[in-house]
Parts: C-alpha cells; sequence; structure tokens
C-alpha cells in the first residue's frame, strides 16, 4: 500500500519549517469538518457549504455556483465540482474564485486521482455513461476504462477514488438479473477488473466508498423484500453482506479521517435510483449507533447531499510576540525569516496555489505583517505565543 497522501505532506512540511531563527513550528490536522451542496435559506443556486461535525459553524464557500458532486482534493484544500452546465470547475474551502477545467465530455460527478488529476463521469442519455480523465489545467481528456457501463441515474452520479491503492470503484448493472452491482479496477486497467460480492438480499448497490484504512467499504443499497428504502451499510472490502447502519433513504455516504464514522445524506422518500437523494446531513458510528441529524434544524435543512468529511490542514507558527488578533506577529529574524515562511507556505500547497498569500506578506525590519485574508480565518494557521523554554 502506498503512503498515504497526509503522511506524504507531514513530511514534506516538517522538513520544509527547519527554521534558522529560532522559529518553531509544527503541522497538526484541525478538528474534521464536513463538506457538502445545499440550496441556501433564499432564492438562488445550489452551492458549497462547510460545517463542523456537531452541524455548527455553517459557512458558505461558492455564491451562484450551481456546485454538485464536490470531491476534495489530496491537499483537503482545493475542491473540483460540476455544475448545472455539466462543467467541471475547481474552487477551494476558503471560497476562491472557481476555475473552470475545460472537460468536452459533460460531466455527471468527479474525483480526484491525483494532485493534478480529475477522473469524471459522463452520460449522453442518463442511462449508459463512461470513466474519463483530465488534468486540473484541462489538458490529457482521455477514457480510463473502455467500458460502457450502464445503470440507474444515482449510479452514475457517484463513484469513489482510492489513492493509496489507486482503485476506482462504481457501480453498473450486471447480468442476469440486471442489478446495480460494485465493480472496482486499477487506475491502470482497461476496465474494473473485480466485483464486490455482498448478499442475495441486496438488490441494488450504490455510492460505493473504501474507509481510509482500505479494510472495509460503505454503499447504499436497495433490498429485494422492499424497494426503494436504499439503506446504508459497511461491510469488508472482501466483500460480505456487513451490518445495516441506518434506515432507509440514504446516499452518498462518507468516512471519517480515523475511520470510526460516516456522514451521509438521508431523504424523507425514495427516488428509487432515478436521482440523488437530497434531504439532511446525518452521522452514524461504524457500528450503527450515536445516529445524529445534523441540518434539518438548519436554514439549509431538507436541501442538502453529497456530504465529505476532512481534516483541514494546519501549520502552528511560534512567534515570540503575537498581537490579540493574531495578524501581527513580531520575529527576530527580520527579512530572512520572511523568505523562509514563503518557502515553507509553498511547501504546503506544493506550487499549486497562494495558499496563505505570501506576496501580500511584508518586513519591516523585525516586524511581519499577516493579513486577516492570509490567515484565511485561521482555517489553515495557528499562530501562537512562543512556548517558554522547558528543563533547566
Amino acid at each position: 500500500m502506498k503512503t498515504n497522501i497526509k503522511e506524504r505532506l507531514f513530511l514534506k512540511i516538517t522538513t520544509s519549517l527547519i527554521c534558522a531563527w529560532g522559529l518553531h513550528c509544527s503541522m497538526v490536522f484541525a478538528s474534521p469538518r464536513i463538506l457538502f451542496t445545499a440550496s441556501g435559506p433564499g432564492p438562488g443556486d445550489t452551492n458549497l457549504y462547510l460545517m463542523n461535525t456537531d452541524g455548527s459553524g455553517l459557512k458558505e464557500i461558492t455564491t451562484n455556483a450551481q456546485a454538485w458532486a464536490p470531491a476534495l482534493a489530496p491537499d483537503d484544500y482545493r475542491v473540483a465540482y460540476v455544475d448545472s452546465q455539466s462543467n467541471l470547475f475547481i474552487t477551494s474551502i476558503d471560497g476562491m474564485t472557481p476555475v473552470r477545467v475545460g472537460n468536452t465530455n459533460p460531466a455527471t460527478c468527479v474525483q480526484w486521482a491525483d494532485e493534478n488529476t480529475l477522473f469524471f463521469l459522463t452520460s449522453a442519455d442518463g442511462y449508459n455513461f463512461r470513466l474519463w480523465r483530465i488534468g486540473t489545467d484541462g489538458s490529457g481528456e482521455s477514457l480510463v476504462f473502455t467500458n460502457v457501463f450502464v445503470d440507474y441515474t444515482m449510479g452514475l452520479t457517484a463513484f469513489s477514488v482510492h489513492r493509496e491503492t489507486e482503485e476506482i470503484y462504481v457501480t453498473a448493472w450486471a447480468p442476469p438479473n440486471y442489478n446495480s452491482t460494485i465493480e472496482y479496477g486499477s487506475y491502470t486497467d482497461l476496465s474494473p477488473t473485480n466485483v464486490l460480492v455482498t448478499s442475495s438480499s441486496y438488490q441494488d448497490h450504490y455510492a460505493p466508498v473504501v474507509s481510509p484504512d482500505g479494510a472495509q467499504i460503505a454503499f447504499c443499497a436497495d433490498l429485494t423484500t422492499s424497494p426503494g428504502t436504499h439503506r446504508l451499510y459497511v461491510t469488508s472490502t472482501n466483500g460480505g453482506p456487513g451490518i445495516q447502519l441506518s434506515d432507509v433513504y440514504c446516499g452518498n455516504p462518507s468516512w471519517s479521517p480515523d475511520g470510526s464514522w460516516l456522514a451521509f445524506t438521508r431523504a424523507t422518500n425514495s427516488t428509487y435510483g432515478n436521482s440523488v437523494y437530497v434531504g439532511d446531513i446525518w452521522r452514524v458510528s461504524v457500528e450503527g449507533t450515536n445516529l445524529i441529524d445534523l441540518t434539518t434544524n438548519t436554514p439549509l435543512g431538507g436541501t442538502c447531499a453529497y456530504p465529505t468529511v476532512f481534516e483541514p490542514p494546519q501549520i502552528v507558527l511560534y512567534a515570540p510576540e503575537v498581537s490579540k488578533n493574531g495578524t501581527v506577529i513580531r520575529w527576530s529574524g527580520g527579512a530572512g525569516l520572511l523568505q523562509t515562511v514563503q518557502e515553507a507556505t509553498n511547501g504546503l500547497n506544493k506550487g499549486w496555489t497562494t495558499l496563505v498569500g505570501a506576496t501580500n506578506m511584508q518586513s519591516t525590519g523585525a516586524t511581519l505583517t499577516v493579513t486577516d485574508a492570509v490567515l484565511r480565518a485561521a482555517d489553515y494557521y495557528r499562530i501562537l505565543a512562543q512556548p517558554e523554554p522547558s528543563g533547566p
């Protein structure tokens, strides 16, 4: 199994942040948050929102975007999504201006293959679909699998990528009964070469997503005895019936970073596979306990879909002196330290975007000023007072 992307980021950043001017630095991952789509409290478009894992801290991050099916990049900062015209866009969790990728094949949903490549599904008729890849700069649009898959609409608006194993999970009809099954294959396969066998009691499967450690897979399944119910299940990636985590009308599960719980959409009635479930975001433990409704009692109640749980990365910078609002930091390193901070932040985003806006950082003598905009509302940086030396 490949090194986890977050472990690679951690090694990259902590190596970059060896400071020669007395600056003490470390990288942490903040408390998990949930990214999702919803229709706002007033008239308008479907947009991207963030909230804490208890439903608090609701924050809109796009406006008038018609954003659908969001997917987080390996950096847990950039977000790809599909708009109402089937175009792919990239924004960020702090709401940078969306940039169109330039796909020529209409997209129904999207996932990240790596830092610079997107996978997306496309369909011309709402039943037949294919899997494509494209660079984040719009280059290299080409087929991933040669197959033409067939599925209900719910199946062609959700798939998943497990980047550590470089495997892609889709659902598609399979003969002789033409129920939707979970199929998977590697990035380099010409077609999915494996089928996940669960239970003959499940009539259809949708929205499969593998746990962070690669040991379990969550999915929504329809029972042969009660069509249209679409319950949430978790089983081993080796297959089997697994355990049921929720009751009915569930869609688009997402694992917590530690694999102990999932977020998912729960609607109030069935779509029978003909469209994505839209309703409220719920969470549940992997054992099926602690079922919590997160959005019903918010202004977005009943309009939510596509939850994605993630941990925003943060760099902790320890400074000799910090002002109360955290925006003016006095160092002893002067201009040399400024260059170190710029290099360190480039290490974090690996050149993808100006994550902290190094051009907005000025050094005058021994004073480094960082604007509120650069701090990104503390999503990425925490500025703390220099800790007192310990020991003799």
